[in-house]
């Protein structure tokens, strides 16, 4: 069996090397549009199965255990380029102690006004993932790996006061996968995640 990397149909489809050759060509130009801007985040992130209200968020973030981790993205002029890498430890009720983690494994964001602008409303998609391990105890009947992949759409709000930059933001999982070819369960991930940050810009 022959693969054809072809994506699309019909007479207009475009050989997937190609894509992938205007992708890697258009990161490869970004650094000379304009001076880019680097941040480093400290984040938060609160799992919600529906779309919370701000009430609901604030909320979800004072009554459970939240993601915590860094992130990363550098913006040339509009366009970005980023990571969030989020975990956090669970100890069940025999004691036994678990490890979830939710990553936007990697996005391109649209800054519309500049990734240096003081006030920077963005619009971001990209890839993730999200699943728990087990760490120590006894995990009974329950799945020692669980992970999920998943597309993610996300907005937000920063302000830029010199070099701190703070903001929040929420993404969509509008869809969740396992990993073919393996019967590793899914992580059961929410549908909308809320995250706020807090870090450094460099320009």
């Amino acid at each position: 069996m022959s693969f054809n990397p072809i994506v699309g149909r019909g007479p207009k489809a475009l050989p997937l090397f190609r894509i992938l050759g205007i992708v890697a060509a258009a990161l490869l130009a970004m650094p000379a549009m304009a001076t880019p801007t680097v941040s480093l985040t400290a984040s938060a992130y609160e799992d919600f199965f529906s779309q919370p209200s701000i009430g609901q968020a604030m909320q979800g973030f004072s009554d459970a255990v939240p993601f915590g981790g860094f992130g990363w993205e550098v913006v040339p002029h509009h366009i970005g380029l980023g990571a969030d890498y989020q975990v956090k430890f669970l100890k069940d009720s025999s004691s036994s102690w678990w490890l979830d983690w939710y990553s936007d494994g990697l996005y391109m964001s649209f800054h519309l006004f500049g990734g240096a602008a003081w006030l920077d409303p963005f619009v971001r998609g990209g890839i993730g993932s999200a699943g728990r391990v087990f760490l120590k105890g006894d995990a009974g009947n329950s799945p020692r790996l669980t992970i999920s992949l998943f597309p993610l759409f996300g907005a937000g709000l920063a302000l830029r006061l010199d070099s701190l930059r703070l903001g929040v933001l929420i993404n969509g999982t509008p869809y969740q996968g396992t990993i073919p070819v393996t019967d590793i369960s899914a992580y059961p991930l929410g549908a909308f995640q809320v995250g706020i940050f807090a870090g450094l810009t460099i320009r």
